[in-house]
């Protein structure tokens, strides 16, 4: 019953098109997808309306599809097996942005992605508008080359997202800029209902906010969240304000299980912590992970480490 798509085919025409039935399948076959073209070759936005799945047909040959998705009226949108990239795009908005207020969305999972950005850009997720969004879940991703230099890596503003999953996936060069979540307090707008739950489980992170900026990985201040960071592998973080510097960030998150390396304000506080630190991960292992070549993106695990043998990290780095 899939919408079968092949290369020749406009991708932006058929996830756009009026007559696209709700919880449509599309199905891709290996190939470029370009979204959106301007006369400059630059890549634009596709505008996603009803709930739909779009996921490549073969694992070993992954679609790229090359441009940016708004999400409107409440739609949800999985995605699976593809390469999303967005570095050539016209503009420096971000690669996920919910455009449409007042409204409930189902959810954003993103699974068994490679997803990269303008390095010059803003982040992974916007959500800008009164809305609220079920969740929004990156598995099994591997994320990079995305700066943040105008806005946080993934970014609730005005909404209300019930859950944010961040899971066994990989992050490298990214949010190197600007904070790694942020979740701005709407309770306001959104009275009654159970803050946030940030979970952040079996990742790999590597040089994710690492230019001694006065920054946070998790600026989270939407009223009664929680925060879950556990069995990660951290290397080269050094932002000032360490996770967070906001009292109303989760004051008793769950950690337990993580990994630290060359690494600033996390485990306690360095010479150039902010003084509003909130909290630091004091049973975090210090320890070096021995990836087999980072600077590569290679994060193989020396397998005679304690990162390894603990089965920290995003588990495809474990052999």
């Amino acid at each position: 019953g899939a919408i079968l798509v092949h290369e020749d085919d406009d991708l932006k025409k058929v996830i756009e098109d009026e007559e696209l039935p709700n919880n449509a399948v599309i199905a891709v076959y290996g190939g470029v997808y370009e979204l959106n073209v301007n006369e400059e070759g630059l890549t634009g936005a596709v505008k996603v309306n009803k709930n739909m799945t779009i996921k490549g047909i073969y694992p070993t040959d992954q679609p790229i599809i090359k441009g940016r998705f708004e999400i409107n009226e409440g739609a949800s949108l999985s995605m699976s097996q593809l390469v999303v990239d967005g570095s050539d795009n016209a503009t420096t908005d971000q690669l996920f942005n919910f455009k449409t207020a007042e409204t409930n969305y189902g959810p954003l999972d993103i699974q068994n992605c490679t997803i990269t950005g303008r390095a010059d850009g803003k982040g992974l997720v916007y959500l800008n508008v009164e809305s609220t969004v079920e969740d929004i879940t990156f598995n099994n991703c591997i994320v990079y080359g995305i700066e943040c230099s105008g806005g946080d890596f993934i970014d609730s503003r005005k909404g209300y997202p019930r859950a944010i999953n961040l899971t066994k996936s990989t992050f490298y060069n990214v949010a190197s800029a600007r904070d790694f979540i942020r979740v701005d307090d709407a309770s306001g707008t959104f009275p009654d209902v159970p803050g946030p739950v940030v979970t952040v489980d079996k990742c790999t992170f590597y040089k994710v906010g690492a230019t001694a900026a006065n920054y946070r990985l998790l600026y989270v201040r939407f009223a009664g969240n929680d925060v879950v960071f556990t069995n990660n592998i951290v290397v080269g973080t050094n932002n000032k304000r360490g996770f967070t510097n906001q009292k109303s960030t989760d004051p008793e998150p769950t950690l337990s299980n993580n990994f630290y390396f060359n690494c600033e304000n996390l485990t306690s506080p360095g010479a150039g912590a902010d003084a509003t630190i909130s909290w630091f991960d004091e049973n975090g292992t210090i320890a070096d992970p021995g990836f087999a070549n980072a600077d590569n993106a290679d994060f193989t695990l020396n397998p005679d480490g304690a990162a390894a043998k603990a089965k920290a990290g995003d588990p495809r780095w474990i052999k």
